[in-house]
């Protein structure tokens, strides 16, 4: 017999109910296994002690009959019990499902609520980002009153940019003179001035027209947004073409190195042409095309 063999018939073993052979086994192996003969002691110290303990008899009637011994009745309106508990369960369960519809109809009606703030939390956010950065857009000088607006549309002798229109050959271009500038009837004259910020130049070219005598209540005297820039197109009397063009180069950006009085050409080009267009005796068109540089 091994050890895990005595210890499943230990409790025979102790109430001495085993068969000869067996308990002769048991002997056999108490014999030459300590562990087990410690473990038998320890169990005789337990059965020893439980039988000296003190007996206490039952009543006569619970020992005649033990079974027919009624327990107490406990009354339940001891125990503590919340006033929703005391509710039938059909109205409790009415009243939970109201509450949930409820508070879905809550989230519901708050969620329109909740993104309004929280939209309108992001747009002061970007204000003040914006704000902290000084970002604005430029605007024209509002210290000239006199200024006009700029026209929703081009005035209908306007030219497109790249192509004027009414154009046919190239009379004249280059960085001449004043003095040598030769103006005649039925001309289209294109000045072109590069610049970063239209919107800051244009309130300086109207002012310096008007400062040359054209009337500000001249068509296309406050110029059209139009892509990459702002363009006027003006018929003008033909005296004023050597003073608009010496005025306009001087408004420029000047280059590094230049100044002035000695503008740099990069920034201020002009040309003329031959116009399709009959214009009225002694006038000239004008167009100013503020433009932005590319790249």
């Amino acid at each position: 017999m091994n050890c895990f063999e005595w210890s499943n018939h230990s409790s025979d073993y102790l109430d001495g109910t085993l068969s000869k052979s067996t308990q002769d086994q048991a002997d056999e192996h108490l014999k030459v296994c300590p562990d087990c003969t410690e473990r038998l002691q320890h169990y005789r110290f337990i059965v020893s002690s439980i039988s000296h303990q003190a007996k206490s008899p039952l009543p006569a009637s619970l020992q005649k009959t033990p079974f027919t011994i009624l327990l107490p009745h406990i009354d339940r309106a001891t125990f503590h019990s919340s006033p929703l508990e005391r509710i039938p369960w059909y109205i409790r369960t009415i009243l939970e499902a109201i509450g949930i519809v409820l508070a879905v109809l809550l989230a519901i009606s708050s969620t329109p609520k909740i993104k309004a703030l929280y939209e309108k939390s992001l747009e002061k956010n970007l204000n003040d980002f914006h704000e902290n950065l000084n970002v604005t857009e430029p605007i024209a000088d509002l210290t000239h009153s006199n200024i006009p607006a700029l026209d929703e549309k081009l005035p209908t002798l306007s030219t497109d940019p790249a192509s004027p229109l009414g154009e046919s050959e190239i009379s004249g271009e280059g960085e001449e003179e004043e003095d040598k500038i030769h103006v005649a009837g039925s001309q289209l004259w294109r000045f072109t001035l590069k610049t970063v910020s239209p919107d800051e130049v244009r309130p300086q070219v109207v002012q310096s027209l008007t400062e040359l005598g054209v009337s500000p209540q001249t068509p296309g005297l406050g110029g059209t947004q139009v892509p990459g820039g702002i363009e006027f197109t003006l018929i003008l009397n033909q005296s004023l073409i050597p003073h608009i063009k010496h005025t306009l180069e001087h408004l420029a950006p000047h280059s590094e190195g230049k100044t002035a009085e000695s503008p740099g050409s990069e920034n201020f080009s002009w040309y003329r042409v031959k116009s399709k267009h009959k214009l009225p005796e002694g006038k000239s068109q004008v167009v100013i095309w503020l433009s932005q540089p590319h790249g």
